[in-house]
């Protein structure tokens, strides 16, 4: 009888070794588990901040008389693919506002856009490339001219399949829009020899006619002459033509401004004037 307590005893001692050894398992095995968790959890934070600071946003805009173009990239500095992925098809926005702070355009307005998920890869040091345009136009009605301020924004919502909880690729541009009389545009000047130079552009005159002459701060070097563009308003029609202006009245200080202009047919005041810089000169 005592030999079967004593074996009885002993059991119950080896039992309960065993079930401390595998609480004390348990308890390494969770904090083994819970560091493991949060250093990959820290791999992953550092890993998407890297991601963002390898991925450079530039953007480039120009106005023109009828509309304004929005160009702009995103690329990728680092030295392993990036893969973005956009929540839909639409893979940018444009806010345009005016001095006021008043939203004037929003690029995204009245369009529809696939709800599937939009990937794109970017290897080391190539860029993907977006364009948009705006027509100046706001409920069908043209703008006033002035300063206005792009708000351009990609919008992946992950990158490398990590979340991005912010809009960290935003830029905000300033340009000008024109007003919607302009005469004159796409104007360039090319310079054949010293004093020799080919103008081309187009024009949205009356009948077509417009005027220009030549100056360099100083002395009327072209008086005015006469052009006439291909096509006269309300089209733009284009025209060509050359100034020439002999060596011995050329400036040797200073700059040949060409000065484009219409008159008015009802008192033949000169209008819608535009300066167009033709040549600088600097002493030797």
């Amino acid at each position: 009888m005592k030999k079967l307590l004593v074996l009885v005893m002993a059991m119950l001692f080896v039992a309960a070794g065993c079930s401390g050894t595998n609480e004390a398992n348990g308890k390494e095995d969770t904090n083994s588990s819970d560091n493991t968790n949060k250093n990959d959890e820290t791999k992953e934070e550092v890993n998407l901040e890297q991601l963002l600071q390898q991925l450079e946003m530039t953007a480039d805009v120009q106005a023109d008389a009828d509309k304004v173009d929005f160009n702009f990239q995103m690329k990728n500095t680092g030295e392993k693919a990036v893969k973005l992925t956009f929540p839909s098809g639409q893979q940018y926005e444009v806010i345009v506002k005016n001095a006021e702070g008043e939203e004037v355009y929003r690029y995204s307005k009245g369009k529809a856009f696939t709800e599937a998920l939009v990937n794109k890869e970017i290897k080391p040091g190539e860029a993907l490339s977006w364009k948009s345009s705006w027509n100046y136009k706001q409920d069908g009605e043209r703008v006033e001219a002035g300063t206005y301020t792009a708000d351009i924004t990609i919008l992946p919502a992950k990158i490398n399949k990590q979340t991005i909880d912010a809009q960290p690729f935003q830029l905000t541009q300033n340009f000008e829009v024109p007003s919607g009389e302009q005469t004159f545009r796409n104007v360039k000047v090319t310079e054949n020899a010293n004093g020799d130079y080919t103008v081309t552009g187009e024009a949205r005159a009356f009948e077509a006619s417009f005027a220009y002459n030549v100056e360099d701060g100083h002395n009327l070097l072209v008086p005015e002459q006469n052009v006439t563009a291909s096509k006269g308003a309300p089209n733009w029609g284009t025209f060509e033509f050359d100034v020439k202006i002999a060596k011995d009245k050329l400036p040797s200080n200073g700059t040949l401004t060409l000065t484009l202009y219409t008159k008015s047919a009802k008192d033949g005041s000169v209008e819608n004037v535009k300066f167009v810089k033709l040549d600088t000169f600097q002493p030797e």
